[in-house]
């Protein structure tokens, strides 16, 4: 241990509370006044640097572990800068797009979406920064590596940096293409049905369990003289006379105990 002639310690404070206590020894005259603030703040000054450099360390790791999350799940995940540059993009979100990372960080979110995408986007960008406010499931199309036209659903927020301001986006992604070429196939099916329906030549009509008309051709308001808007306010017995609105009934729920289908039945 090395004799000490003079000792000189001071506490270094974080707000009221200590954090540390500081000593130093064997000046060649005796310590003073100024040594005790040029020491203090000296002190406090590697403090607030130990200080930022523990809490760059907390928050790397973090963020390390925010986004090895993001990296695990299963939907897209985006950010970018106001100019729409991306500057970081999970796993999940590249292999939507049909990219990795790496390839996709650095380029502009125009490379991957149709002329009428962008418009959409920049409209929504543009709320969003008004606002302030998120958006959630935004539907958009964009196109893969392969070229192929493929559809998104996102939901988006701002950005804030540092110094308070906006300083981009990011948003959450999940591919929704299949059930939207579903949801054009059954469109597509829909219209060939109407169609059918419209030229088979005979009376058409559904109706709901109450016997409310709810599906019918041109051909039933021809052959009943209503008006489309009048049908659909009107059940079947208020179409026929009581004996017929009678069988009718009973036609029907035959149909709905047995599911089979029934025989024709006359009607006067």
């Amino acid at each position: 241990h090395v004799r000490l002639k003079r000792f000189l310690t001071i506490p270094v404070f974080d707000g009221d509370k200590i954090v540390a206590v500081i000593g130093v020894a064997n000046k060649e005259d005796a310590y003073n006044e100024s040594d005790i603030r040029q020491l203090t703040l000296l002190m406090e000054a590697v403090w607030v640097i130990s200080d930022h450099r523990r809490m760059q360390a907390e928050l790397l790791k973090k963020e390390e572990s925010y986004r090895t999350i993001l990296d695990v799940l299963d939907v897209g995940f985006c950010e970018m800068d106001l100019k729409g540059n991306i500057t970081f993009i999970n796993q999940a979100g590249a292999r939507i797009i049909g990219y990795t990372p790496e390839g996709m960080i650095g380029t502009n979110f125009r490379t991957y979406v149709t002329a009428a995408a962008q418009e959409d986007l920049l409209a929504l960008f543009k709320q969003i920064y008004k606002t302030r406010e998120p958006v959630k499931r935004f539907a958009m199309e964009y196109i893969n590596k392969d070229g192929v036209r493929r559809y998104l659903e996102i939901s988006g927020a701002i950005l804030i940096g540092p110094d308070g301001k906006p300083s981009g986006f990011r948003g959450l992604a999940q591919d929704i293409t299949q059930s939207k070429w579903t949801e054009e196939a059954l469109l597509q099916s829909e219209a060939k049905y109407f169609s059918i329906v419209e030229n088979i030549g005979q009376t058409y009509f559904e109706t709901d369990l109450r016997g409310y008309l709810t599906f019918f051709n041109d051909r039933l308001c021809q052959d009943l003289g209503y008006s489309r808007s009048e049908l659909l306010k009107m059940s079947h017995r208020e179409l026929q006379d009581p004996e017929n609105a009678r069988k009718t009934h009973q036609a029907f729920k035959r149909v709905y105990q047995t599911g089979e289908v029934n025989p024709s039945c006359l009607y006067e």
